[in-house]
């Protein structure tokens, strides 16, 4: 029987000490809006991005699933196995637009939120937010951020 004695070793370079923390929901949305289409798609998507010790992204965030114009599956156990993928990730943060464009934060957004905080907590990878990207013809591109709209959500 042999064993892998490079446990702990990288098997590629560490490349986050070339990119700015996203440490604001301000600078998670503007990470986030780079993975959508110049145009916001008219089904929802949902992403994931694994942050570092000092909140500087671990690549580009990770498509989770993607819907229809009412919604998509966010099952926690898929968005954890991604964030678990990441062996230098010490929380994450998780985004989704509306179709519809109104940014209003659903029943099931604070539902799914709720769950990874509490699989968070489990695993000790804490959710820093949930970024909801939406557009509308009279208000332009926005975007909402649950801890700042429902931090209650997080605790």
């Amino acid at each position: 029987m042999s064993y892998d004695t490079s446990l702990g070793e990288q098997s590629t370079p560490y490349k986050a000490l070339d990119v700015e923390p996203v440490s604001s929901p301000q600078a998670l949305a503007a990470c986030f809006r780079k993975a959508y289409p110049k145009r916001l798609p008219l089904v929802e998507r949902f992403y994931v991005l694994a942050v570092d010790a000092a909140c500087r992204p671990l690549g580009k965030p990770l498509l989770v699933s993607q819907g229809d114009n009412r919604g998509c599956d966010a099952p926690p156990s898929a968005i954890m196995r991604l964030v678990l993928s990441e062996p230098l990730a010490c929380a994450f943060a998780v985004c989704h637009n509306h179709p519809s464009g109104d940014t209003m934060p659903s029943t099931a957004d604070a539902a799914v939120t709720q769950r990874l905080v509490a699989a968070g907590k489990l695993l000790d990878l804490p959710l820093h937010d949930h970024i909801i990207l939406g557009c509308s013809k009279a208000a332009g591109e926005r975007w909402v951020s649950l801890r700042q709209t429902n931090p209650s959500l997080f605790s």
